[in-house]
């Protein structure tokens, strides 16, 4: 994935209010709102893409945020790559900092539903638009796809390939009688083979729906694959009660909002929650899902 840097001196001077005895003819001057929308221009290639080409004309050094406030970019201008999550049309307010110490700003629309040079994960868990999840009940010969098993019993591979340390297993249909785990925060419609959800590169959200089509609940997701090692592939954060069925095993209603990424590709994903400080062989709970 490429990563761009961007040098900060120039704008902590621009950025920082100056004392006007010290000026000189090479200070910015202050521009209006109009003349500095003339200079701004914004280019993408491929069109709609995140691949970005900023030019600030005499405007300048500026900073670009998004609707969220969440910082684009800062700089006097170039070609830089917008990181996914946000939404596929954004509003972009692109402020200048003038020497007398005031600010001027614009905003500028763009169309972003491409992303190019970015995590393979990101096309594992979207596909790169939105993708279509549900209950891997073929992974297990007892059709089961959440459950509890013993904490790092072996190997990541030993658990994606064998389901080693797996204690127990409950079916999609089967998890109506499991309500004592989800103490609080039930909402019927998950416990179905059929129930699915749909992940977004848009706002990095997750839709959770039942076997009708009926939206359950929504939240949003990020993951961290710089954590792996020998169990895991990395680590994934949501917001609470995101996922299908998202309940800690006997843990009255817990709903985790980090998970342990066991394993995503195109077609499939298997996650597990643990306490912090669990130890080998102590109680965690899993999930698996496929592609639908």
């Amino acid at each position: 994935m490429k990563k761009i840097y961007l040098a900060l001196p120039l704008a902590v001077l621009l950025f920082t209010a100056c004392d006007p005895s010290e000026d000189d003819k090479s200070a910015p001057a202050a521009i209006s709102s109009e003349q500095m929308a003339s200079q701004i221009t914004i280019t993408q290639d491929p069109a709609n893409s995140n691949c970005v080409t900023l030019s600030t004309g005499g405007a300048g050094y500026v900073k670009v945020t998004d609707e969220t406030g969440a910082l684009v970019y800062q700089g006097t201008g170039g070609y830089f790559e917008v990181s996914p999550g946000g939404a596929n049309d954004q509003t972009w307010t692109i402020e200048r900092a003038n020497f007398d110490g005031t600010t001027t700003s614009v905003k500028k629309s763009v169309t972003i539903n491409q992303y190019l040079n970015v995590a393979p994960e990101w096309k594992f868990f979207t596909d790169m638009s939105s993708k279509t999840w549900t209950w891997d009940t073929g992974w297990r010969a007892d059709g089961g796809a959440w459950g509890n098993m013993g904490y790092k019993a072996g190997d990541n591979a030993s658990f994606v390939n064998d389901g080693n340390g797996i204690w127990w297993a409950c079916a999609p249909a089967d998890l109506s009688g499991q309500t004592a785990h989800s103490v609080g925060n039930r909402q019927p419609g998950e416990e179905d083979p059929n129930a699915y959800m749909v992940w977004s590169i848009a706002g990095k959200q997750i839709k959770c729906y039942d076997a009708t089509g009926k939206e359950i609940r929504k939240g949003t997701f990020s993951f961290d694959m710089s954590t792996a090692d020998d169990w895991k592939k990395g680590d994934l954060k949501t917001s609470a009660g995101s996922i299908l069925f998202p309940f800690k095993i006997n843990g009255n209603g817990k709903e985790p909002t980090s998970f342990e990424i066991m394993q995503i590709d195109d077609s499939k994903m298997k996650l597990v929650f643990a306490e912090p400080g669990t130890g080998s062989w102590s109680e965690a709970t899993w999930w698996a899902f496929k592609k639908k």
